[in-house]
C-alpha cells in the first residue's frame, strides 16, 4: 500500500502525527508510578511528603488537579505546607487537593504516563488558645482566636454551653463581611 501524500502540510501532519503516536508509545514502556502522601490529612500549618515512587533515578513532575504542572528534582520526594496547597489550588480549608506524578528516566525525553490520584485533605477549624487554664472567680482571663491563614475571618464568637457545674466554651469563625 502506498501512502500519496500531495502537499508539504499533508507532509507535515504525517510527521506530527508518526510523533505524537511514537510519544504515546514510549511513554507506555514506561511503568506507571505509584503516588503516596503522608499524611493524607493535615491542618494548613502541617506539611504532607509527596512521594513519586519510580522503577529509576528520574525527574518527577507532579500536577494538582485543574492546575499547572511543577517539576521537582529527583529523588521525586517533597514536603510541601497545607497552606501552600490551598494557595495554588486557590481553595480555603477544608479542602481536598487531589495530586497526580509522572517521571522520565535520566536521559530520556519520554515521560511515563500519570500516577493514579493521590489526596490531600487539609482540614482546619479554628483554634481557641485561653491565657491560663486555672483562675479564680475573680480573676480574668484572655481567649483568643485563631484561624487558618487562607480563611479570612471577619469576627469570633464564643459560646459558653452547659450549666454551672460543667460547661464548656465553643469557639464560632465567621467569614461573612457585613
Amino acid at each position: 500500500m502506498t501512502l500519496f501524500i500531495p502537499d508539504m502540510a499533508g507532509r507535515l501532519f504525517l510527521l506530527i502525527l508518526l510523533f505524537d503516536t511514537f510519544q504515546y508509545i514510549k511513554a507506555k514502556d514506561l511503568p506507571q508510578p505509584s503516588l503516596t502522601v503522608i499524611p493524607a490529612v493535615i491542618k494548613e500549618r502541617d506539611s504532607v511528603q509527596l512521594n513519586c515512587q519510580t522503577p529509576s533515578i528520574s525527574e518527577c513532575y507532579f500536577k494538582m488537579e485543574g492546575q499547572v504542572e511543577f517539576t521537582l528534582p529527583s529523588p521525586c520526594q517533597q514536603t510541601l505546607t497545607g497552606t501552600l496547597l490551598v494557595r495554588w489550588t486557590g481553595q480555603s480549608s477544608p479542602a481536598e487537593v487531589k495530586i497526580q506524578c509522572q517521571y522520565s528516566a535520566t536521559g530520556s525525553q519520554f515521560r511515563s504516563i500519570y500516577s493514579e490520584p493521590s489526596t490531600v485533605t487539609i482540614q482546619d477549624l479554628p483554634q481557641l488558645t485561653v491565657s491560663s487554664t486555672v483562675i479564680r472567680e475573680t480573676e480574668s482571663v484572655q481567649l483568643s482566636c485563631e484561624t487558618p491563614p487562607s480563611l479570612h475571618v471577619s469576627n469570633c464568637y464564643f459560646y459558653i454551653e452547659g450549666g454551672e457545674e460543667s460547661s464548656r466554651l465553643i469557639v464560632y469563625a465567621d467569614n461573612n463581611r457585613n
